[in-house]
């Protein structure tokens, strides 16, 4: 894993005291040439076209605009975007090393949904996580109130096994937004990773309770989910396996027996639901390792 030996919050000085004025570049309209037309229309058409998930066609169009004028730093962000939603991770860092190249004084690329921060989230899909790491440290010392970027470094620290960073990580964007649903789900991987199952229990519960109705929906990358979405079966699921292991099965039923109700097609779910069942009932479970039955003791049930 390629660690980070720089100062991972080391950005421009001069950045931190601009104030946000995006990456348009300043236009003396008293002089309009041709080529600034097309260029515009090549920029617009990129923008439609990103907006509708063409991102082939929105490249090709940022590209043009580019020939024309290679100072665009907002026109390499925007391209640099199309990269990165196409999972086009290398070209992505290059163009969106070329808008902090291009504005290094901007304070506005390190903010949140900047360059800076889309920068991070290409590095981290290459598993170039010490410099995602550095970028997403970047952006919390421009916005150190960001529950959002604290997340996504937790994902990436959850990811590479950095677990008491990740849970530090988790629980700042929990206490700057309280009611930060998929915060409490991570968290609860991790804390189910690390064998601390009842904070587990505890914070997949609070992830339920905050979509009592399943009609949240979540989005990553560009990517989204309607109707139930696949997570809310798995917290039931998860939740299961942590009651499970702390010997409350009929909690651990009800949850796979929810897991199942939410997607029936459930492999997982299933064969916990029989396992367990299997052990409130006889004291005995099925060890799916060497096929053989295993009896357990000191297991108990929920009245």
């Amino acid at each position: 894993m390629e660690e980070n030996t720089s100062n991972p919050a080391e950005i421009p000085e001069s950045a931190t005291n601009q104030s946000s004025i995006g990456y348009e570049r300043r236009i003396d309209w008293s002089i309009r040439e041709p080529e600034y037309f097309v260029e515009q229309g090549d920029v617009s058409f990129g923008n439609a076209s990103l907006r509708g998930q063409d991102y082939s066609e929105a490249i090709e169009c940022y590209s043009r605009a580019l020939e024309l004028d290679p100072s665009l730093a907002n026109v390499y962000e925007s391209r640099g975007s199309a990269h990165l939603s196409g999972r086009e991770y290398g070209l992505a860092i290059d163009d969106l090393s070329k808008v902090l190249e291009l504005d290094p004084d901007n304070v506005s690329v390190y903010y949140p949904r900047g360059a800076c921060l889309k920068r991070s989230v290409a590095y981290t899909a290459k598993g170039e996580h010490g410099l995602a790491d550095a970028d997403f440290s970047k952006v919390l010392r421009v916005a150190p109130d960001s529950a959002g970027v604290y997340f996504q470094r937790g994902i990436l620290h959850t990811f590479i096994g950095k677990h008491e960073r990740a849970i530090a990580d988790l629980g700042k964007a929990i206490e700057l937004s309280p009611d930060f649903a998929r915060a409490y789900f991570v968290r609860g991987e991790v804390h189910l990773g690390t064998k601390n199952y009842n904070q587990a229990i505890e914070d997949f519960s609070k992830f339920l309770e905050l979509n009592p109705d399943y009609s949240g929906t979540y989005t990553i990358a560009g990517s989204g989910f309607g109707g139930c979405d696949p997570i809310y079966p798995e917290a039931h699921n998860k939740r299961g396996y942590a009651y499970t292991l702390v010997g409350k099965l009929d909690l651990a039923i009800n949850d796979f027996s929810k897991a199942l109700e939410l997607k029936p097609n459930n492999p997982d779910a299933q064969e916990a639901l029989e396992q367990v069942t299997l052990l409130r009932d006889t004291g005995t479970e099925h060890d799916p390792a060497n096929g053989s039955e295993a009896s357990s003791e000191g297991t108990t049930t929920e009245q």
